[in-house]
């Protein structure tokens, strides 16, 4: 029965990253992310990723804004943005991009395979 009192809703709760200049993700604690930049910074390879499991990361500006991440995109848990390369996020203070991947094997190596952004929520 659809209706049955025993269905809740399901979901992954949201981690906050700690800010650094190599900002580390433990994907098996924090499936789903957020991180709010306090300079430029640099997204090292994530831990602990699982084949076929989908990575959302909020990427958040602070109140300062214009900052960049440069993404690691070698070795294992690191980041595949495919033949268009990685996004231009937003860079106005205080808004944040959505960035969603997924974690498949491809040519040996597991890595997470950006699938999309949305861009500028305030």
């Amino acid at each position: 029965d659809v209706c049955s009192s025993d269905l809740k809703q399901q979901g992954f709760p949201l981690a906050t990253l700690t800010d650094a200049a190599t900002i580390a993700w433990d994907v098996s604690t924090a499936q789903k992310a957020k991180v709010t930049l306090g300079g430029n910074r640099t997204m090292g390879a994530v831990t602990n990723a699982v084949e076929g499991f989908t990575y959302m990361l909020w990427v958040i500006q602070d109140a300062t804004g214009s900052r960049t991440i440069t993404w690691t995109t070698s070795g294992a848990g690191s980041f595949d943005f495919g033949t268009p390369g990685a996004p231009t996020l937003t860079t106005t203070a205080s808004k944040a991009d959505l960035l969603a991947f997924e974690a498949i094997t491809i040519g040996g190596t597991l890595k997470l395979r950006y699938c999309g952004t949305q861009k500028g929520f305030a």
